[in-house]
């Protein structure tokens, strides 16, 4: 589908002012608009976030109870029984706690319920597994299915549908809840836990230095939830990957050289480097193996446990190689497809290849994606992967199937069922994304483009001056720009069949380099014609050399 790509618009009396104040690049302020943010203190804050910028604790609802809970708890010397949902957002709020409490007197027990189980009542299962032991619980990115709660209980999440009163001797925190009115609702789940260990820091006079070394692993756990990276998120994911890029723990930083993590660090190579190594384990039901990296302090340690997760690593893409070939073949034989939405079904796959199926098949074909293979307890697992603006969860709290079949967050949810399930939900999946899409179908053909810029103002000083919008992640998307009437100079060529390495000019700027992934296709016709471009940027090093890379997103040819 060719995309119409339209300028987000401004006020421009609300640049006028932000030029004036900050005395900052027109565009810059634009960008700054369009993201609402038309105050210049509110631009400082934005542009240069400091701790002061995080939230009161107190405004947090339940978050003052718990911090007092605990207290009560290390007071006591009562065990805390830690729970947390088996992804990365989840893992790393028990793993903070633990780094936190290492050098303590303070008792921990854990329980990490199987991402491939027979359901997702994760809830149900923790406190199936809690300990006889007088305890205090902490559960991490699951919430209550039903009414029934066991008593002395911390347990946090993020959901805006869902609503649970606190009770006596329970806390829920819930930031995500409307009726909270929390000024940061998009706060993951382990920046919840960050926050109870600053205050419970606060309140001992522990030193900040100890809780906020902890930030890179919190900003592992934003990034993998795929939360928005605004408000408090942007602030610990910054300073995170700061800490990440310029003073990691011995830990940290031997997982830096391990997965060639370049500084400084930004979101996508975090992602792409770093959390997914991390998820390597998790994959394969491992997580005893993620546990015994996060605590152990001698290198020998380290080494051994990384290079069985490198072996994690091979062994996988090694499936992947084998496997995305005969998934492309589903695809191209019409399995169960619809416009904007593919479920491909093959019991063969093992269930930790569904996720990373789905992502590429949403990636290359832009459509809602479900992998579905068997699972070893008979049922169906499954996994789907959504674009940004599809909130998954959503769509499966619109099916008709059993309790506890699903897990997820906004655009990637796993699930889980008997077989007998699995023409229905194929009926139902196509009915109501075949009905929400052909309401947003305009949407979906609209690239939104922030600013159009000529090539010779893209300087290395204008990216370092846009870095300061950085990190860049859902709801912070990185900027997307246009260029008008540019040139092919002769060294434009096909990358890896189907993608397109381009070498661009514009009157007499400097000579731009791009990589259009997927766009191939373009290539005989740049080469007779001017042409537009769109793109977001990146700085790359080439031959020891700072420079520029334009990741182009779509072409349009010039007509004459």
């Amino acid at each position: 589908m060719s995309k119409k790509w339209l300028i987000h618009p401004v006020e421009n009396e609300d640049v006028d002012l932000l030029k004036k104040e900050l005395e900052l690049n027109p565009i810059l302020c634009q960008l700054l608009v369009q993201r609402g943010i038309t105050d210049p203190n509110d631009a400082k804050s934005f542009l240069a976030p400091t701790f002061e910028d995080l939230i009161d604790p107190d405004q947090l609802s339940g978050l003052t109870s718990a911090v007092a809970q605990i207290q009560s708890a290390v007071d006591n010397e009562k065990l805390l029984y830690i729970a947390c949902s088996p992804d990365l957002d989840g893992i790393l709020s028990l793993i903070i706690f633990k780094r936190f409490f290492a050098d303590s007197k303070v008792k921990i027990k854990q329980f990490i319920p199987h991402i491939f189980g027979p359901d997702f009542d994760f809830y149900g299962q923790a406190l199936a597994n809690a300990p006889e032991e007088d305890h205090l619980m902490i559960g991490f990115g699951f919430s209550p299915i039903g009414e029934e709660t066991a008593a002395n209980q911390i347990v946090c999440f993020n959901n805006a549908s869902i609503e649970i009163k606190n009770q006596e001797n329970v806390t829920f925190i819930n930031p995500g809840d409307v009726k909270n009115k929390y000024a940061s609702p998009e706060l993951s789940v382990v920046g919840v836990a960050y926050k109870m260990l600053a205050a419970y820091a606060k309140n001992n006079e522990i030193s900040e230095e100890k809780h906020q070394a902890l930030l890179p692993y919190v900003s592992m756990g934003i990034l993998d939830s795929n939360a928005k990276i605004t408000g408090e998120n942007r602030i610990l994911v910054h300073f995170g990957n700061k800490i990440l890029g310029e003073n990691p723990d011995e830990l940290l930083a031997h997982l830096v050289k391990t997965t060639r993590l370049e500084s400084p660090v930004s979101c996508k190579s975090l992602r792409v480097k770093l959390i997914q190594f991390l998820n390597m384990p998790l994959l394969y039901s491992d997580c005893a193996l993620l546990d015994e990296l996060f605590m152990t302090t001698k290198v020998n340690k380290m080494e051994a446990t990384t290079e069985k997760m490198v072996a994690y690593r091979t062994q996988f893409f090694e499936e992947m190689r084998e496997t995305m070939p005969e998934a492309m073949r589903m695809y191209d034989r019409g399995s169960s497809i619809t416009r904007f939405g593919l479920i491909i079904y093959n019991p063969k796959w093992a269930p930790y290849l569904a996720p990373r199926i789905a992502n590429n098949l949403m990636e290359k074909l832009n459509r809602v994606v479900m992998v579905v293979t068997n699972n070893q307890d008979g049922k169906v697992y499954g996994y789907g992967k959504s674009y940004s603006g599809y909130d998954l969860v959503k769509h499966f709290e619109n099916l008709d199937l059993i309790p506890n079949s699903f897990f997820g967050k906004e655009d990637q949810v796993s699930f889980s069922f008997s077989k007998q399930h699995l023409d229905p939900f194929r009926e139902q999946f196509t009915e109501l994304i075949q009905d929400h899409f052909n309401k947003e179908e305009n949407q979906l053909a609209e690239l939104c483009v922030n600013a159009p810029i000529d090539l010779k103002e893209l300087t290395l000083d204008f990216f370092h001056s846009l870095s300061q919008f950085a990190p860049f992640g859902p709801g912070n998307i990185s900027p997307i720009f246009q260029t008008d009437n540019v040139k092919d100079t002769g060294n434009s060529r096909l990358l890896g069949g189907d993608h397109l390495s381009m070498v661009v000019k514009q009157g007499r700027a400097p000579e731009q380099f791009g990589i259009g992934f997927g766009l191939g296709k373009f290539l005989p016709k740049i080469q007779k014609s001017k042409f537009d471009i769109c793109y977001t940027i990146e700085e790359q090093k080439v031959n020891g050399k700072q420079s520029l890379r334009l990741n182009v997103k779509g072409i349009k040819i010039r007509t004459k």
